[in-house]
């Protein structure tokens, strides 16, 4: 009885603390930094959209994070309306939030839009997931490990980010080129940076 009292009280002390073990700071700009990449595609895009964060997303992230485990999860989506894409990285020394967006968004220069292709014997999947355009939705978790499974390193920081709708569908290309906000989806009609959704400026 008493184990099972400490376990809800642990389970409510998570709640109040938040979805994920990141500071509101930290989630600011891991956010920023996404919808900055977004907006910078080169191509431009017409139909991409504004993300926001997503607590339920965050929590599955965390939850991943805290197995110290450098793999996917292959249940990320079980617990969540709809398809849920991931992200993973891993860096020892001190954790800089958004260093691990950097790091995913380096692969463009390893990606060709025409051709969808990626260089040979690169991985080009984590930056199209960044910005694949109608993944609106993120959230993420951090966790300091003392040891990393997978690859065994030592007092290593694991960051999970989870999309949805998750992106990176065979065939498809991360978004749509041309002028900006004129192919938004589900009549979006709020346009600002170049991104659909953001209600700053009303696009007319």
């Amino acid at each position: 009885m008493q184990v099972l009292s400490v376990a809800a009280l642990l389970l409510y002390l998570k709640g109040c603390l938040g979805a994920s073990d990141l500071s509101q700071e930290q989630i600011n700009t891991i956010l920023q930094a996404h919808n900055n990449y977004r907006k910078a595609v080169n191509p431009t895009a017409t139909n991409m959209e504004y993300m926001e964060w997503d607590d339920s997303l965050a929590t599955i992230a965390q939850d991943w994070a805290d197995g110290c485990d450098f793999a996917h999860n292959s249940n990320r989506g079980d617990n969540y309306a709809g398809s849920v894409g991931e992200n993973i990285y891993a860096g020892t020394g001190s954790y800089t939030a958004g260093s691990e967006t950097e790091n995913w968004h380096s692969e463009v220069s390893d990606y060709t839009y025409s051709s969808n292709s990626c260089r040979s014997g690169a991985v080009c999947g984590h930056y199209t997931q960044v910005v694949w355009a109608t993944s609106k939705k993120l959230g993420c978790g951090v966790k300091l490990c003392s040891t990393l499974g997978t690859v065994n390193w030592s007092n290593a920081n694991l960051v999970v980010c989870n999309y949805a709708p998750s992106g990176n569908f065979v065939g498809q290309k991360p978004y749509i080129t041309g002028t900006p906000c004129t192919q938004c989806a589900n009549g979006i009609v709020s346009c600002s940076d170049k991104l659909c959704g953001k209600d700053s400026v009303i696009k007319i």
